[in-house]
């Protein structure tokens, strides 16, 4: 019987989810021969099934040694998922022209330029994509929302209606309207802003980043109705820690923070005792000028 390649018996314990010994012959593969593409590609394959950083590494020295714009999308695409944003953005600054008409490579630039803050990027690169999918109407959605941020008195009233839209689309409608809300609020328009938080407040299940911008429309411009809502809304999150999280900082940020406190307090200590759940407790202390309890 034919003696099976090192490479072969690394496929074999990658196909058994037997990720250990995969990577211990691949790293033995590596050891002897550093340039050997396909045992890098192996590696970085065994790192991501296991859920490992050390993918980023692997992947780094496969693009070193085969840069074709496969491998580096993939790297952008697992730096994004490991937070690494700024190899993400050096990874995207080093892609060739056969980038250009790339819509992936568009989207993950966008996905990247907006953790960095970096708005101009992201609507370079959203205005290209719009150009090459002219009905990704998320894309759409997206630089529209940019743009809006930036717009004087005599764009905004187009980009709006755009956004409106936009808002026709199920699938955008939620982000869309809260994205007008937001810039009713931003504007003080009391009727609009209004308007936009009933509808929201029609929407099953409404994401605690919408919620929170009725609450904040209630708050300037029909505070009677605050009470009530803000306590069905937490009502609502308590067992979401992410929208915990987002609620318990508005009620901080708006004066509540004793509020905020009592309520964070009053959750089961499965939530209480997240790191986001901690610190915002911390924050409501802050607030209140509670040290002792610091």
């Amino acid at each position: 019987e034919r003696i099976k390649s090192i490479k072969e018996h690394m496929r074999e314990y990658l196909d058994k989810g037997d990720y250990e010994n995969a990577m211990l012959l691949a790293r033995k593969t590596l050891a002897s021969s550093p340039q050997n593409i396909p045992s890098w590609r192996l590696a970085a394959e065994i790192s991501e099934k296991r859920n490992d950083a050390n993918v980023l590494y692997f992947l780094q020295r496969l693009v070193a040694l085969e840069p074709t714009m496969d491998n580096r999308l993939r790297l952008i695409r697992l730096a994004l998922q490991w937070r690494a944003d700024d190899l993400a953005d050096r990874t995207i600054a080093a892609m060739g022209p056969e980038a250009r008409n790339s819509a992936e490579f568009h989207q993950l630039a966008v996905q990247t330029s907006m953790r960095l803050g970096n708005t101009i990027q992201a609507k370079f690169h959203l205005m290209t994509l719009c150009d090459l999918e002219p009905d990704n109407r998320t894309a759409r959605l997206e630089l529209a929302r940019i743009r809006l941020a930036e717009a004087g008195p005599d764009l905004r009233g187009s980009i709006r209606a755009e956004i409106r839209s936009l808002a026709s689309d199920p699938a955008l409608r939620i982000n869309a309207i809260g994205t007008l809300l937001n810039d009713s609020l931003k504007q003080n328009e009391a009727h609009d802003a209004l308007a936009l938080a009933a509808e929201l407040q029609r929407e099953a299940d409404l994401p605690a980043a919408h919620s929170v911008a009725v609450a904040e429309a209630l708050r300037k411009f029909e505070p009677a109705r605050l009470t009530d809502y803000l306590a069905a809304l937490r009502q609502r999150v308590q067992t979401r820690p992410a929208d915990v999280v987002r609620l318990g900082y508005y009620l901080v940020e708006s004066g509540r923070a004793a509020e905020s406190k009592d309520w964070l307090i009053s959750l089961p200590d499965t939530v209480i005792g997240l790191p986001g759940v901690q610190r915002i407790i911390a924050a409501c202390h802050a607030d209140l000028q509670e040290w002792p309890r610091l």
